[in-house]
């Protein structure tokens, strides 16, 4: 099966929330049904609608995998210039 892949690239300050909306939105509009995501991605079909609601948030680790399930994987990569010593 071959999938089109998205990279997600974080930038500095952007928070965790920007890519559980995006989970959501691609759960959402995706052909699969909420339980064949939940299934592939190894997740409670409740713990998504937590996301979706905001009553949870999930960690880095379900995160990837739900959106790995819809096509996307994040990509963390060091600063082009080290932080300054204080």
């Amino acid at each position: 099966m071959c999938r089109l892949r998205t990279s997600i690239r974080v930038a500095p300050g952007v928070s965790v929330h920007r890519f559980v909306a995006l989970a959501v939105d691609a759960a959402r509009t995706s052909p699969m049904s909420l339980e064949v995501i939940c299934e592939k991605a190894g997740v409670n079909r409740d713990m998504l609608r937590r996301w979706a609601v905001g009553k949870r948030g999930p960690s880095i680790i379900t995160l990837e995998a739900v959106l790995d399930v819809l096509g996307y994987e994040i990509i963390v990569r060091r600063k082009v210039s080290p932080p300054c010593d204080q």
